[in-house]
């Protein structure tokens, strides 16, 4: 009896220590966790300041590249119509030189066989002549310009002259 009395005392002191140990842990553990509790709602307006600011300067961005992205469409809008109005002028100036030089083939072509239509008659009228130039006043010569006759008798006339033998 006295070995379970002794253990008995032994076991109350052990619980009572044990209890007291409990108890130390559990207000510990309460002080730590509201400390911790304290810590998370300090940290909780600098996160949450830290998190709009990034926020707004995301929104800053986006915003950014929303107005550079739509200023360069307009630009290359702007660019493309650009193009292709010089395209267009460009088509329209070449056309016309191509119009102009047809023309002015043209016309030369005109005046080169009106040239040589000419001086077949002078040769063949030198040849049935003999060397008189009579008779060329009389021939219609078709290389001159019937508007531009008057400027042109001078140099129809030293024409004659060159052609007398």
């Amino acid at each position: 009896r006295n070995e379970v009395a002794v253990l008995k005392e032994a076991l109350d002191k052990e619980k009572n220590e044990r209890q007291v140990q409990c108890h130390t842990l559990t207000k510990d553990l309460q002080v730590t966790n509201s400390e911790w509790k304290s810590a998370i709602e300090e940290m909780k307006p600098h996160y949450r300041q830290q998190i709009d600011k990034l926020n707004q300067l995301l929104q800053d961005e986006i915003r950014d590249r929303k107005a550079a992205e739509s200023l360069r469409e307009t630009r290359e809008k702007t660019m493309n119509s650009k193009l292709e109005s010089h395209k267009n002028v460009f088509k329209t100036t070449v056309s016309d030189i191509k119009q102009d030089n047809q023309h002015t083939k043209d016309e030369h072509a005109e005046r080169i066989n009106a040239l040589i239509h000419d001086l077949g008659l002078i040769v063949e009228f030198l040849l049935d002549s003999g060397n008189s130039y009579d008779g060329l006043s009389s021939m219609a010569l078709r290389s001159i310009d019937k508007s531009a006759r008057r400027g042109s008798m001078a140099r129809s006339t030293s024409c004659r002259a060159s052609f007398r033998l």
